[in-house]
């Protein structure tokens, strides 16, 4: 609506303002962990690639027993067939959000290789800017 000069009425620009102001709200992360969330050692990954999403499947890949003489180990490595790899956990994540937890992974790791005296659990959660919410 427009008034007979040309210009929008007042109300009308400053509606466009607070819909711009909800359109892009950005709020800090409050980061929660059920109490009864498990952590598990991962030595292996499988990788599938969807057509909208990525699954990463973790495993802890068991190392067999295998012991006695040098002539019984032998024997026992020939009969092995398959090494057993339990699924510990598994995430599904939108092709989207991949690179950007390749980056952060990169970034993080390079600081706690390089000797940085931050700790790991600071490192983990690393973002540089808080989440943002578009809306419609």
């Amino acid at each position: 609506m427009s008034s007979a000069n040309g210009k929008k009425p007042m109300a009308e620009k400053k509606k466009k303002k607070d819909d711009e102001a909800i359109s892009e709200l950005i709020l800090p992360i409050e980061y929660q962990f059920a109490p009864d969330i498990t952590s598990r050692y991962v030595n292996h990954c499988l990788i599938q690639w969807g057509e909208h999403e990525c699954k990463l499947s973790f495993f802890d890949l068991e190392s067999p027993l295998i012991g006695g003489s040098e002539q019984q180990k032998l024997e026992q490595v020939k009969k092995l067939t398959s090494v057993r790899a339990a699924c510990v956990g598994r995430i599904i994540l939108s092709r989207d959000f991949v690179p950007k937890l390749i980056d952060l992974l990169q970034r993080t790791s390079e600081k706690a290789l390089s000797g940085n005296k931050t700790s790991l659990a600071k490192l983990i959660g690393v973002h540089d800017e808080p989440k943002q919410i578009t809306g419609s």
